[in-house]
């Protein structure tokens, strides 16, 4: 069920990845560099051929959809990645919605219907980026033990304690690093804007893992292991 839904969401997606990328294709013509990447102030600063400006991303889009398709049904913990759909669900069509920004952003470039040189491409993309941290934030806390989504560490897998409080803790920081980052983008000069994103996603990326040990060592139900208790 859960991967049916996640199929029925990123279809369209994958579709509206498809056009852009034809699109791009047929109307660039093959000689023309291509802007495929920009500093924070909005200025190209690499530009590439047409196959890594129309091929790359949905070459990473169908990869990410099988492995989100593949997952639930290789997880020990399937289960309990069932019962963290919303999560898996959010991850698997937001990272979609992310690559359909970067294409169109790339298409529209290439054809002339966006300014290639201007601040708007970065904060486009950082934005979405931006709002997807925040809501994977609002989701995390419900998450459940498993081996493909959340915050997955050696301490949290073995300690179901580790795992919701760590969760809990690292649902608000993503959703407060998601809004740090969307007002830094929009307020601030473009680079420390992205400083800002940087450092507020970086904190909420790094310090869940090391809370998840501390956790874990202070829980009394934690799993353990060691070679000496092996049957022989």
């Amino acid at each position: 069920m859960m991967v049916r839904q996640g199929l029925l969401f990123s279809v369209p997606l994958l579709v509206m990845i498809a056009a852009l990328a034809i699109t791009g294709w047929f109307m660039v013509p093959q000689a023309e560099p291509i802007p495929v990447h920009w500093s924070a102030a909005g200025d190209v600063n690499r530009t590439s051929g047409h196959l890594e400006a129309f091929l790359a991303i949905p070459a990473i889009a169908v990869l990410l959809t099988l492995i989100f398709s593949v997952a639930p049904y290789i997880d020990p913990r399937g289960r309990n990645l069932q019962q963290s759909r919303p999560l898996w669900l959010a991850t698997w069509v937001g990272s979609l919605v992310i690559l359909v920004i970067a294409q169109g952003v790339i298409t529209l470039s290439a054809i002339g219907l966006l300014d290639a040189d201007g601040a708007t491409m970065p904060k486009l993309i950082g934005s979405a980026v931006a709002v997807f941290i925040a809501i994977i934030g609002n989701l995390l806390g419900k998450a459940r033990p498993n081996w493909f989504a959340g915050i997955r560490t050696p301490w949290t897998l073995s300690s179901d304690r580790s795992w919701d409080v760590t969760h809990r803790w690292a649902a608000r920081l993503f959703m407060a690093a998601g809004l740090i980052s969307l007002i830094g983008l929009w307020a601030t000069g473009e680079q420390i804007g992205w400083i800002v994103m940087l450092v507020a996603i970086s904190i909420a990326a790094l310090v869940p893992v090391g809370m998840s040990y501390f956790i874990w060592r202070n829980d009394p139900d934690k799993e353990t292991y060691s070679a000496d208790n092996d049957v022989h």
